[in-house]
């Protein structure tokens, strides 16, 4: 409605901002149910977008929303039609979600590079996260928080213990007995902690199967899975946390999370699927009798989700009220399953103990970051916003200070940005011109630099290796979700437009890649060069036995603030050569 009724009421634009994808086709669906005139934001194969100023609701993913040509196509908007707000949904994500700190994400303020309101939403958002959520966003000091208590009362929670090799067929028992009553438009899910899993699970019983996996699944066979299930060829899906929140299709019945869910704003997000209209559902938690704690590596809001979902679990568990453990974590205030005239259902717990207080079970807790022990904040029966301040006068003037103030930040930040691919720029010219593999190995490529890979003396000729390993070598070379935007040809990050063009499909490429064969075989000659192997495991605190071990650390996960370890590698390389 927030995003809505602006949009066919105002001459203004209203922008959402969606930072799953599951969700814009989920809102795409609704909206074309409605009749309701929207437009997605979307890049041509040159990397220019463009926004009609006829469709007042424009949907963009957050991911695109951080990219220069969003920002021009929505500034040249403002031009002719002015931007009212921007409404960011399930603004709980950036917060507690590796997969966005670490990509374009982790700087979601930048959103804000005109003057406008900023709305975010979320239905799990604890007290304790709110500061942190102001300073990500770069909200204004004093927005207006709107809360409401998150208690679903028609659903019923229940968890069970047992061992592991028996929780599939567990799951599968409960939705034989469930699906008996269903209607047609009733539908179920089940969550999964893994790709293996899910996959098991689908398999065995010819279910879709929704992940949010880019390297293993397509956007289309993600839509097939989503419509096979929404349109009833299967009441049943598997999921991954890629799908927990946000969509809401009414009738969904069951929920059941198999094995322990890693974080409790996903979890609480993944059971409120169910009874979305209003009726009676039930939710599983299904795991293990027992679990390791969470890592205290992490810090903030995501080791306070993660330590929150094992002290719901497993701490209090089947001792407390699983209502009151939930809404506690979520409201900063519990409500239990009594008094049963405001919940239709009782938890299993309050089943086996209808009588208890969940209130007097007092176990000793696992230890929160400072943020967590923030006070809870008060729970007004309205609608569940954080707004930064009612349209007018003093909100414009407000509005025009934050802008001002993202521009800022994002000017310095983009001079950083700017000097670090500047100076990766200047560090790999080093090598243009010249064999990478032969500078390595320090043969005499500069007498004749003109020679291909394909042709490089170093390969076949010296025993360093043939044509045919580098090629059975380089194809090892995959990146992971843990890996920034990098190029898979040439391996160069994409940091900004002039150290290497934004990414486009290899058949609309018009330009082969500047330093194609360059970072790749001046990996592979360091490995094979014994001084600078040696030289490298000391200066990289690493051993590399062999080149599948050296190949692995090439394609791990790289330090926090660096896009992978075989550009640090190569970097390093250059730096060190030339001092």
């Amino acid at each position: 409605m927030l995003a809505i009724v602006p949009s066919l009421l105002e001459k203004t634009a209203t922008v959402m901002v969606l930072p799953l994808n599951s969700l814009i086709m989920d809102l795409q669906r609704r909206l074309t149910a409605m009749s309701i005139p929207f437009q997605i934001y979307s890049r041509d194969a040159n990397g220019k977008g463009h926004l009609n100023p006829r469709d007042n609701l424009i949907l963009v993913s957050a991911d695109k929303a951080q990219l220069p040509g969003w920002r021009e196509a929505l500034a040249n908007l403002n031009e002719t039609k002015p931007i009212g707000r921007m409404i960011f949904d399930e603004a709980h994500l950036p917060l507690i979600s590796k997969e966005y700190r670490n990509s374009a994400l982790g700087n979601v303020d930048n959103l804000r590079h005109i003057p406008m309101q900023m709305v975010l939403l979320s239905a799990t958002l604890p007290p304790s996260t709110i500061a942190e959520l102001k300073t990500s966003f770069s909200l204004v000091d004093e927005p207006e928080i709107i809360r409401e208590s998150t208690n679903r009362k028609e659903l019923a929670y229940n968890l069970e213990k047992m061992q592991p090799e028996n929780l599939m067929d567990r799951a599968i028992d409960i939705i034989e007995e469930e699906t008996q009553t269903w209607g047609l438009q009733d539908r179920g899910l089940v969550f999964v902690c893994s790709i293996a899993a899910g996959q098991r699970l689908a398999d065995k019983k010819g279910w879709p199967f929704y992940n949010g996996d880019r390297e293993k699944t397509t956007d289309e066979q993600r839509r097939a899975a989503y419509g096979s299930w929404i349109q009833g060829a299967s009441n049943m899906m598997v999921a991954t946390s890629a799908f927990s929140t946000g969509n809401d299709y009414p009738h969904v019945r069951l929920v059941i999370h198999l094995d322990k869910p890693y974080e409790m704003m996903e979890y609480i997000q993944a059971q409120g699927r169910a009874g979305r209209d209003g009726l009676p559902a039930r939710c599983y938690t299904l795991v293990p009798t027992t679990a390791s704690l969470p890592s205290a590596k992490s810090k903030g809001a995501h080791h306070d989700d993660r330590a929150a979902m094992y002290e719901h679990l497993y701490v209090y568990g089947l001792k407390r009220c699983l209502r009151y453990g939930i809404t506690l974590y979520n409201d900063g205030k519990g409500i239990c399953c009594r008094p049963q005239i405001l919940n239709q259902q009782l938890c299993s717990v309050c089943k086996a103990n209808p009588y208890h207080d969940p209130t007097g079970i007092r176990i000793a807790a696992i230890p929160k970051s400072r943020s967590f022990l923030a006070p809870a904040l008060p729970l007004p029966a309205t609608s569940s916003t954080s707004s930064d301040s009612a349209p007018g006068p003093l909100s414009n003037n407000l509005f025009v200070k934050a802008a001002a103030r993202v521009r800022s930040f994002s000017t310095a930040k983009g001079q950083q940005v700017a000097d670090e691919a500047h100076q990766m720029r200047q560090a790999l010219q080093t090598l243009s011109g010249n064999c990478s593999l032969c500078d390595v190995m320090q043969t005499g490529s500069r007498e004749d630099p003109s020679h291909t890979l394909y042709e490089c003396p170093c390969l076949g000729h010296i025993g360093v290796s043939s044509w045919e390993d580098y090629k059975r070598w380089r194809k090892q070379l995959k990146y992971t979700r843990n890996h920034k935007k990098i190029c898979y040809t040439c391996h160069v990050p994409q940091i900004n437009d002039a150290l290497h063009p934004q990414f486009i499909k290899a058949s609309e490429r018009t330009n082969d890649c500047e330093f194609g064969d360059m970072i790749a075989p001046a990996a592979f000659g360091i490995y094979h060069n014994k001084n600078w192997l040696e030289r490298a495991q000391s200066s990289f605190k690493q051993t590399w036995p062999n080149l599948e071990r050296f190949t692995a650390w090439l394609m791990a996960p790289p330090a926090p603030g660096h896009y992978s370890n075989l550009i640090d590698l190569v970097l390093w390389y250059i730096s060190s050569r030339s001092s």
